[in-house]
């Protein structure tokens, strides 16, 4: 169930929230007990004809996320949400919106190489260590840092003390950074310099986003629906 919480301010507490929720996460026994006509809102004691469902956000949404059967819109809202800064949440309700009104899918990767880069490394890659997919998801996502860090990458860990990245453009850089925040739990970002579409370009926002589910959710975020179907 979602709870009021308080206002998150650095990925440092976001990541705490995530180990808080961690448990919860039994994504192998979800998926045994649950189907998704079983997430139907008109089954659900939250929900009624008349008023709709009492919450802002399912409240359900990790269990709908670990079945496959969430869109990526529902678990990003979720999480925005769950951290609870009016910043954040500004901007994910106009990324959202703005994919609407395009009448087009929600993006999972940046492009086609990117997803290529992710997959292929993506089956080697311990799937219950949500830090480390989340930090692949994004050091993959551009090419030249990628050649910078895959070496440095193992199953189950990620040396970043060992990385000493040349010759790339200051966006990649700030994913170095997101990646270092969500893996090493260190303070390069705020949650509202992630916010600041002035600090953060709004690519770079969708990746970043995208890569806080994955620390949220585990490695069930990358079967959300891009869909706007909940």
């Amino acid at each position: 169930m979602i709870e009021a919480c308080n206002t998150i301010d650095g990925l440092y507490e976001f990541i705490t929230l995530c180990e808080e929720h961690k448990k919860e996460m039994n994504t192998a026994a979800v998926r045994q007990l649950y189907r998704d006509q079983d997430f139907d809102c008109y089954n659900c004691l939250h929900f009624s004809r008349k008023n709709g469902c009492k919450y802002q956000v399912c409240p359900f949404t990790p269990d709908k996320v670990c079945c496959g059967c969430a869109s990526l819109a529902l678990a990003l809202r979720f999480m925005a949400v769950e951290i609870n800064n009016s910043r954040l949440t500004k901007r994910v309700n106009l990324y959202i919106s703005g994919w609407r009104a395009k009448k087009k899918n929600m993006m999972m990767f940046v492009d086609d190489q990117h997803q290529s880069i992710f997959y292929s490394h993506y089956p080697r890659l311990y799937h219950e260590n949500a830090k480390l997919i989340a930090a692949v998801y994004l050091l993959s996502a551009d090419k030249d840092l990628w050649n910078c860090v895959w070496k440095y990458v193992n199953s189950n860990d990620i040396s970043f003390s060992r990385i000493k990245p040349k010759d790339i453009l200051p966006e990649a850089y700030t994913l170095l950074c997101v990646a270092k925040d969500l893996y090493l739990n260190t303070r390069h970002f705020s949650i509202a310099e992630l916010a600041d579409p002035i600090v953060i370009d709004p690519i770079r926002f969708r990746l970043i986003l995208n890569a806080m589910g994955i620390r949220r959710y585990g490695y069930s975020f990358l079967q959300c629906r891009v869909c706007d179907k909940s």
